[in-house]
Order: C-alpha cells, then sequence, then structure tokens
C-alpha cells in the first residue's frame, strides 16, 4: 500500500480538518495542490500515482508529483509534531522547547539568557522525573561551563552522574517490561495458568528493580499495563484484581503519588477501577470510581480531558449493572453530545454500550438505530476495532433483529456470521459463540424448543461451563438473554438477578 496513503487514512475527521487549516497558514500560495493531494487520498481509493497524476496535472509531471508528495508529508510530520506537542501533559515538550532555545541563544552569544532557560529546563525536567532529556541538558551545560554564568562544572558533573544512575534504572525497566511482556505471551499461548507474582518478582530480581518499582509508581504502571493486556486476552481478571489492587495500596501507603506522576496514578487507579466492574463488584468499583473522578481535578485538572470519556463510559457500565441503564444511557448521549473531540474509537464504543443499554430497556427502537449510527462498514470497524469487538456487535445486532421479529435477517446474518469469526471459534475464549449462534438458529426454526426442558439443560450446560464467581460478565449479558427466554421473564429483570 502507498505509505503515504496509510498516514493519510489513519488521521481523525478532526485532525484532518485541523491539517487542512494548518496547510493554509502559508497565504502567499494562491493554489494548493499539496492540500488536493491530501484531499484525493482521504475521498479516492487509488493505487497507482498514474492516477493522482491525472488528476492533479492538465500535463502529467511525474517529477512535480513526487516533489508534492515530500510536501504534504512534510506537512504531515510538521503539524503531528506540533499536536503532540500541544496535547502533551507530561512537560516533556517544554523541556525541550526550552533546552532548543538555550541552544539558540547560546549561537547567538547570549549567555546569561542561555544559562536562564537551560537551568529553567533541568529544573523542569527534574520536577518531571524526564530523566532522558536531563542527559542532553547536562551535556550542554558541560560543554559551556566555561562561562562566568554557568555553575561550578563539579556540581554539573555531580548532577549529571546522580540523574544518569536513574536513566539506567528507566532503561532497566524498559527491558524489563519487554521481558516480562514477552513471558506472559508465551505462558498465555502455551495455556498454561498465568503467575503473575513469580513471573514479574524473577524478571525484576533479574534487573535489580525490585525496590525501585516502589519508589517511580512509571515502572509499576508499565508491568500492570502489560499484565493487563495479558489478562484481557485470557479473560482472566480475578486473578488480576488481587494483584493491582495489592500494589495500588502499597505505594498509597509509601505516599509515592505526586504531581510528577500522577498520571501514572490514574492509569492505575483506571485499571483498578475497570477490573472490579469485570469481576462483577460494582458497589467497590463505584467507590474506587470516586477516588479516580477526584483524582482528574487535582493540579489544575491537568488530566481532566484525557481521562472524562473513559471515566463516563465505565461509571455508565457499572450503572447498567446495578440496575439504573437509564441513567447509563443519559450519561452516553449527553456524552455524545458534548463539545469535545472524541476519538472515533471512543465513539464507537459508546456507541456499541448504547444499544446494549436501550436494549436493556427494551427500547428496541433506538437499539436498532444505534446500528446506522456507526456509520462505517464492518470490515472498517475490525481494522479499527478488532475483531472481538466487531463480534459483540454482530451478535448484539443478531438478538435485536431476532426481537424485532425479523426472522429472515436473523437467518442471513447468521450465515454471514459464522462465515466471518469461523477461524475464532478454534480458541477456547470464543468457543461458546459458536455454540450461542446455534441456539439462536434453534430458536428461529422451531420456537417451540422453549419450553424443551432438555433443550434448556443443555444450553445451560453447554453456555456455563466456567465457575459462576469466575463468569465473563459480558458472557453473562449475552446467556442471560437465551435464560430470559426460557423462562419468558424480562432481559434485564434476569441479567440483573444473574449478575449478582
Amino acid at each position: 500500500m502507498d505509505n503515504l496513503k496509510e498516514i493519510v487514512d489513519l488521521l481523525p475527521e478532526d485532525s484532518c480538518r485541523e491539517l487542512k487549516v494548518f496547510i493554509k497558514r502559508q497565504k502567499n500560495k494562491a493554489e494548493r495542490k499539496d492540500l488536493d493531494l491530501f484531499n484525493l487520498m482521504r475521498e479516492e481509493n487509488f493505487v497507482k500515482p498514474k492516477e493522482y497524476i491525472e488528476r492533479l496535472y492538465s500535463t502529467p509531471n511525474a517529477n512535480a508529483y513526487h516533489a508534492l508528495r515530500k510536501r504534504l508529508f512534510k506537512h504531515i510530520i510538521s503539524f503531528l509534531f506540533l499536536k503532540r506537542i500541544e496535547e502533551d501533559n507530561t512537560s516533556a515538550s517544554m523541556v525541550m522547547g526550552m533546552l532548543s532555545l538555550s541552544r539558540y541563544l547560546f549561537n547567538e552569544e547570549k549567555l546569561r539568557l542561555a544559562w536562564h532557560y537551560l537551568e529553567k529546563s533541568e529544573e523542569l525536567a527534574i520536577q518531571n522525573e524526564q530523566y532522558d532529556l536531563l542527559s542532553n541538558i547536562y551535556n550542554l551545560q558541560v560543554e559551556y561551563s566555561d562561562s562566568e554564568y554557568a555553575p561550578a562544572l563539579s556540581k554539573i558533573l555531580g548532577n549529571r552522574k546522580r540523574y544518569q544512575q536513574l536513566a539506567d534504572m528507566e532503561e532497566r525497566a524498559a527491558l524489563a517490561s519487554s521481558l516480562i511482556k514477552q513471558r506472559l505471551k508465551e505462558v498465555r499461548l502455551k495455556s498454561k495458568q498465568l503467575d503473575f507474582d513469580k513471573i514479574i518478582s524473577d524478571t525484576l530480581d533479574q534487573f535489580e528493580l525490585k525496590e525501585s518499582l516502589y519508589q517511580q509508581p512509571k515502572y509499576l504502571y508499565n508491568i500492570l499495563a502489560i499484565t493487563r493486556s495479558a489478562m484481557l486476552a485470557k479473560k482472566d481478571f480475578y486473578s488480576f484484581e488481587p494483584y493491582i489492587i495489592k500494589h495500588y495500596e502499597q505505594l498509597t501507603r509509601k505516599r509515592v503519588f505526586n504531581r510528577a506522576n500522577h498520571f501514572y496514578k490514574l492509569s492505575i487507579l483506571y485499571m483498578l477501577c475497570h477490573v472490579l466492574y469485570r469481576n462483577r463488584k460494582f458497589m467497590q468499583a463505584l467507590e474506587y470510581l470516586t477516588l479516580f473522578k477526584k483524582g482528574t481535578y487535582e493540579f489544575n485538572r491537568v488530566y481532566l480531558r484525557k481521562f472524562h470519556v473513559r471515566y463516563i463510559m465505565l461509571l455508565a457500565a457499572v450503572k447498567s449493572y446495578l440496575g439504573h441503564s437509564n441513567e447509563s444511557i443519559t450519561l452516553l448521549e449527553k456524552l455524545l453530545n458534548e463539545k469535545i473531540s472524541l476519538e472515533e474509537e471512543d465513539r464507537l464504543k459508546i456507541l456499541l454500550n448504547l444499544g446494549l443499554y436501550y436494549f436493556q430497556q427494551g427500547d428496541l427502537r433506538n437499539a436498532n438505530h444505534v446500528s446506522i449510527r456507526f456509520g462505517h462498514t464492518d470490515n472498517w470497524c475490525a481494522k479499527k476495532m478488532g475483531r472481538e469487538w466487531l463480534m459483540k456487535k454482530n451478535l448484539m445486532e443478531l438478538i435485536i433483529q431476532y426481537e424485532l421479529g425479523n426472522a429472515d435477517i436473523v437467518h442471513t446474518r447468521l450465515a454471514t456470521f459464522n462465515k466471518n469469526f469461523r477461524d475464532l471459534y478454534d480458541n477456547p475464549i470464543y468457543n461458546r459463540v459458536q455454540r450461542y449462534t446455534k441456539f439462536i438458529r434453534t430458536l428461529i426454526d422451531d420456537p417451540n424448543c422453549l419450553s424443551d426442558k432438555a433443550f434448556m439443560q443443555e444450553t445451560t450446560s453447554i453456555l456455563t461451563q466456567v465457575p459462576e464467581e469466575q463468569e465473563d460478565l459480558q458472557a453473562m449479558t449475552f446467556y442471560s438473554w437465551l435464560k430470559a427466554k426460557f423462562q419468558k421473564r424480562n432481559f434485564y429483570v434476569v441479567l440483573l438477578e444473574t449478575v449478582r
């Protein structure tokens, strides 16, 4: 595929609008063929350069086209760099900016001013634990240490050595994280029981990092994020819960959280809230969500925007399983209508959850309407969201169409569903999905099967093979719909009884 087009296709709509304004910043150009090329790449699915050249030039000019591509590529790099700086909450961009300013001032022989901003960049880098940047700062300080405005060289070298050790520890932590990720993946592929503590403890010993784990929340966050990925892949939320709670409480007792590592505190708290929700400990999840929300308002709300969407989505999910899906609908509809720039991935997650909450309320019209609001093909969604997400979306749509009485549509979609996801059925995690779709087909072909006790027992035994206390919440939700059909009761009532 064309590399430039692939990059262009990755840009969300709001970024595309901003990029067009950015490209137009040079007022001296009446024609903007670089912008024309960008629009073509967004709108058309051309494969060969010749197709672009024919649309852009009255007389074909391959050299001009390649120069145009380079110019557009440069615009995109500059735009993304500036956007990254604008969205950077870690102060790294400010440190780099002041460091660049210092270099410029040294070149202009403005030594007093150069040292002023160089020391400011050092202070900010230390405050925000930007140890990799401190190395560059001290190298520049050594280079201009003969200046009358410079501190003693011995002091510079002492600071350089101290923070070099911390930078080295950070590097070892990154290596340890990568190794833990690999080891967890190997265990998962062999379908063995995950022993989080042993795998992580052995790796930390190997890199001499055990003590530093509770001095630097960033290291622990990286390890927890990797462990959580392994847990999500295996749906092993129950092993992860005590592990993350233990480490969060230890960090809290040691009082290591501060402004510099506040992002990591909030990230760990969010993971904790999510695992409690998935383990059906809804009231406990609400308690930690209150702490999480309070944390987003600290330090001048610096992380409020970053975590706001995740907070609302998780709060709505918890409330839906506490019997308040009407509140969940209000929360998500309000979120979709807020004047904030939603990432497309978040918007699609919100819509999928919203469709479920409407279904819980028995509002089939709005539940069905959500499918229209997605606004993308299934192929597009699979690339953007992953096939598991698409599987859940398609399964929910099948059930809605069944409830609407559209048996022909369900028959057609069932065939497509099994064709699209057949390769996933070999994975034990998804094996029950295949059985589930067979039961739906049976319901359509023989509605009287709902009164057949043998059929009900067979369905229950196949779909409830996992111990109840360890059953996945989402699997329980789909099972509860069938259970409600057998019992001829309201789905939402049965769902709430089942998850409790």
